[in-house]
C-alpha cells in the first residue's frame, strides 16, 4: 500500500461504531497528513488513488475472541482493516498505522512532528496484538500547581475537557487505560464543565479512578467545597462523627459517575493525604473504622453501580494504610477482610521509586488483585521533588519487573507530577506496563533509549549519543534530587565534584552538537523533552558544586572565590531566563510548564528555599599566596610561622602511575612569582613556576610518581 498527497482517505465503519473509536480514527487521518501532506481539495479530481481503513470492534472474531484489548490488524491491497476485541482493542489498533508509519505517541502533547515523506509504504500484513501485560497502567497528573495549574489555565481556561482531550489522546497513544486526574484544587467531575471531561474519557475508552484519598469517585476539593454548617454532607470529613453525612457524599458520588467505566476507590484517609484518625490512634481503631467504611461502600456500590464483585475497586496500602492492611502480632490486620474479596491491593514504592513491599504467598492465596503506584514526582516529606525528570531507567526497570515477577499486574499507576517534563521515562513506564514481555527481558534501558530518541529522525549515530547522553544526565540527577542539592552533595576534596564537572561538560558537548540538527518543526519540542531539562539540570549541578568551591576558597582567603560567586550569580540569572525561553518556543505552547520551584529546598517542601549564600573575599594588601591539595582540604601559607607541610595521602592511577595535585591561589592584591622543586627523580611536576595575578589567581599542579615511590619535598 501506497500513500500520497494524492491518496484519498476513507473510513469504514458501523453506524453503531462508538464515538470515541471514530474521533481516533480521525487523529490517525490527521497523522497520516502529517507526513504526506493532503491535495488541498475536496474535489475527488484531485486523488489519483484511495485507501479504505476498516474498523469496528467484535468480540466475537476469531483470535481476538474472550481477550482484552486485542485487535487484528490487516493490510491487504488497498484496504487496513482493524478489529478490536473491544473499544481499546480497536483504537490501539488504528494508533498501530500512526506507529508503523513513525508518528510518534508526542506528536499531540508535545507537538513531536514526523518528518516529511512524499510516500508513505505499508506492507501487507496480518498482525494480531497481545493483551496487555498490565489490566489498568496509566499515570497521576498530581503537585500540578503552580505548573500544570498555569499551563490549564491559559490554554484552556481550566482543567476541562477540552485540556483532558489532550491527554486521554497521549494516554491512548501509550496503549494506556486508566487515569488519575488533577485534585489539588480540581474536580475532574464537575470541571468539565459538569460531567462533560467523565463522559469524553468514557467515550475514549479511558477507565477513570482517584487518588488513594479519594473514595466513591468523589474528589476530595468536591467536600471542601460542599462541607458547611447545614450541608446535607456534614462539615467534619470524620466517619465516627458525620456517618451520615459522608454516606451520603459516597452515595452522590456514586450515583453521578459509577454508570462510567472505573476503578472505585475505597477506604479512607484523611483529608490532604493524611492519616484518618490522627497520630495518636491505635493500630485496632484504625482497622475496626477501615472495616465499617468498607462495608458500607461495598452496599453503596452494590446500590448504585452492581454488584461488587463485578466492580472494579482498588484499595491503596500507602503510607500510614499500610500498617493497617498488614496489623501486629496483637491486632489482625484487613489482610482476609471479607469486605475486601476481590479489591485490587494498590502497594507502592517509598516515594523515590524503590518498592516498599511485594505480595507474599498468604497474599497471593487471597482473592485479590495486585497493583503498584509509582513516583516519578512526589511532594511530600522527607524530601519532594516536582520540577524534571530524575529517575533513571534501569531503577524503573528493575523495580517494575520485579513487581511484575511477583504478580504485580493488575494496576501500574505513576504520579508524573506536571506531566510534562516527565514524558521520557513516561513512556517508558507505559510501554513496560503493555509489553512486558517485550521490554522487561531488555536490562539495558539505553536499547529503549535510542528507539525513543528515533524519533528526532537523527541519523543512527546521533541517536546513539543522544540516547547515551539522556541516560547519563538522569543518573546525574538521580543521585541527590534537583530541588534538594547543596554544596554538600559533592564532594569536592576527593575527586567527586571534577568527575561530576567532566560530565557535564561532556553531556552538553553531545547536546550542542546535536541540537542544531533538529528540524525548526520540531525545535520546540525538543527544548521541552531533552534541552531545557538536560540544560537546566546541569546547570543546577555545577551552580552548587560552584557553591562548594566558592565556600571552600573563601575559607582560605583565595580571592578565586569570588569567580565562583560570579558563576552562581550568572547561574541564577540563567535558570530564569530558561524558564522564559521554555514558556515561549512554539508560540508559548509550554507556557507554565517551568514554574516548579527547584532551588535550595530547606525542608520537604519549597518553604524557606534559598538561593546559595556567597562568600566574598576582600583580598589583603601586597603579596599573599595559599597552597592547598587538590584532592583534599589542607591549605597553607607555607611561612614559618604559620605554616606546615602538606600531606599528598589520596592519589588515582593511570596507565601504571600515581597522580596528584596540588593549587596555588592568590589571597593578596599583588602578582606573585614562585617557583617548585622537587629533589626526587622519580617524581616529575607539570609546572615548575608560576606567576600569581587578579587576572590568573589559581594554577594547578599534577604530580606523577611512580607508585611506592611517594616522597616529596
Amino acid at each position: 500500500m501506497i500513500i500520497s498527497a494524492k491518496t484519498d482517505i476513507r473510513l469504514s465503519y458501523a453506524d453503531d461504531c462508538p464515538g470515541g473509536i471514530v474521533k481516533v480514527a480521525h487523529k490517525v487521518v490527521r497523522d497520516i497528513r502529517l507526513i504526506c501532506g493532503d491535495a488541498g481539495s475536496d474535489a475527488a479530481d484531485q486523488y489519483d488513488s484511495s485507501i479504505t481503513i476498516a474498523f469496528g470492534v467484535n468480540s466475537d472474531a476469531d483470535a481476538i475472541a474472550g481477550k482484552r484489548e486485542v485487535y487484528s490488524f490487516t493490510v491487504k491491497d488497498d484496504t487496513i482493516t482493524i478489529v478490536g476485541s473491544d473499544k481499546r482493542g480497536c483504537i490501539y489498533g488504528l494508533f498501530r498505522i500512526s506507529d508503523i508509519i513513525g508518528v510518534s505517541p508526542l506528536v499531540d502533547w508535545s507537538g513531536l512532528l514526523p518528518p516529511h515523506r512524499d510516500e508513505i509504504v505499508i506492507e501487507d500484513e496480518t498482525y494480531i496484538s497481545k493483551e496487555p501485560s498490565v489490566r489498568y497502567r496509566g499515570f497521576f497528573i498530581n503537585d500540578e500547581w503552580p505548573a500544570f495549574g498555569t499551563w490549564c489555565t491559559e490554554h484552556f481556561g481550566g482543567f476541562n475537557a477540552k485540556m483532558y482531550e489532550h491527554v486521554f489522546e497521549l494516554l491512548l497513544r501509550m496503549k494506556g487505560n486508566y487515569l488519575w486526574p488533577a485534585m489539588w484544587s480540581a474536580c475532574f467531575a464537575c470541571d468539565g464543565p459538569g460531567l462533560e471531561a467523565a463522559e469524553l474519557a468514557d467515550e475514549y475508552g479511558v477507565v477513570m479512578g482517584t487518588s488513594h484519598h479519594e473514595p466513591c469517585l468523589r474528589h476530595g476539593e468536591e467536600y471542601r467545597h460542599l462541607r458547611g454548617e447545614g450541608s446535607i454532607y456534614g462539615d467534619a470529613w470524620d466517619f465516627r462523627s458525620n456517618k451520615e453525612g459522608i454516606t451520603r457524599f459516597w452515595a452522590d458520588g456514586l450515583a453521578r459517575n459509577g454508570h462510567l467505566e472505573n476503578v472505585i476507590t475505597v477506604g479512607m484517609r484523611g483529608e490532604r493525604d493524611s492519616a484518618i484518625l490522627g497520630d495518636g490512634s491505635g493500630l485496632a481503631d484504625n482497622i475496626a473504622l477501615l472495616k465499617d467504611v468498607l462495608h458500607t461502600q461495598n452496599e453503596l456500590i452494590r446500590k448504585y453501580v452492581g454488584d461488587p464483585a463485578d466492580v472494579p475497586r482498588m484499595l491503596a496500602l500507602y503510607k500510614e494504610v499500610e500498617p493497617y492492611y498488614y496489623g501486629d502480632d496483637k491486632t489482625e490486620g484487613l489482610i482476609g477482610c471479607d469486605e475486601l474479596d476481590g479489591v485490587i491491593l494498590l502497594l507502592c514504592d517509598d516515594n523515590h521509586g524503590y518498592l516498599r513491599r511485594l505480595p507474599d504467598d498468604r497474599m497471593r492465596a487471597m482473592n485479590n488483585g495486585f497493583g503498584m503506584y509509582y513516583h516519578f514526582d512526589y511532594h511530600g516529606e522527607p524530601v519532594s521533588y516536582e520540577w524534571i525528570n530524575s529517575s533513571a531507567l534501569p531503577t524503573v526497570w528493575e523495580q517494575m519487573t520485579t513487581a511484575y515477577t511477583y504478580g504485580v499486574k493488575d494496576l501500574w499507576i505513576v504520579n508524573v507530577g506536571d506531566l510534562a517534563l516527565n514524558e521520557m521515562p513516561l513512556c517508558y513506564f507505559m510501554d513496560l506496563a503493555y509489553d512486558m514481555d517485550k521490554w522487561g527481558a531488555i536490562p539495558d534501558t539505553e536499547v529503549y533509549l535510542r528507539r525513543w530518541m528515533s524519533t528526532f529522525a537523527l541519523d543512527e549515530k546521533d541517536t546513539a549519543d543522544l540516547a547515551r547522553m539522556y541516560d547519563d544526565f538522569t543518573h546525574l540527577l538521580h543521585k541527590r534530587r534537583p530541588e534538594h542539592l547543596d554544596e554538600t552533595a559533592w564532594d569536592i576534596h576527593n575527586g567527586e565534584a571534577r568527575e561530576a564537572l567532566d560530565r557535564i561538560d561532556h553531556i552538553l558537548s553531545v547536546l550542542d552538537a546535536i541540537e542544531p540538527k533538529i528540524p525548526e518543526e520540531n525545535s520546540a519540542a525538543f527544548y521541552e523533552l531533552i534541552s531545557y531539562p538536560v540544560r537546566a539540570g546541569t546547570d543546577l549541578v555545577r551552580m552548587w558544586i560552584d557553591t562548594a568551591y566558592n565556600r571552600y576558597y573563601a575559607s582560605i582567603g583565595a580571592v578565586c572565590a569570588n569567580r565562583y560567586g560570579d558563576r552562581i550569580r550568572q547561574a541564577l540569572i540563567t535558570d530564569k531566563e530558561r524558564i522564559r525561553e521554555l514558556h515561549t518556543v512554539g508560540g508559548g505552547r509550554f507556557s507554565g510548564f517551568g514554574l516548579a520551584p527547584h532551588i535550595g529546598f530547606k525542608h520537604w517542601n519549597c518553604e524557606e528555599s534559598a538561593a546559595p549564600v556567597i562568600s566574598t573575599v576582600i583580598p589583603v594588601d601586597g603579596k599573599a599566596v595559599m597552597v592547598g591539595l587538590i584532592t583534599g582540604n589542607d591549605a597553607t601559607a607555607g611561612l614559618e610561622w604559620t605554616g606546615h607541610p602538606l600531606e599528598i595521602r589520596e592519589f588515582c592511577y593511570k596507565d601504571g602511575k600515581r597522580y596528584a595535585g596540588f593549587f596555588t591561589a592568590l589571597c593578596g592584591t599583588d602578582p606573585v612569582a614562585y617557583t617548585v622543586d622537587c629533589d626526587n627523580s622519580s617524581i616529575s611536576i607539570d609546572k615548575t613556576e608560576g606567576i600569581l595575578s587578579p587576572g590568573r589567581d589559581l594554577i594547578e599542579h599534577i604530580i606523577t610518581f611512580v607508585p611506592d615511590k611517594s616522597t616529596i619535598s
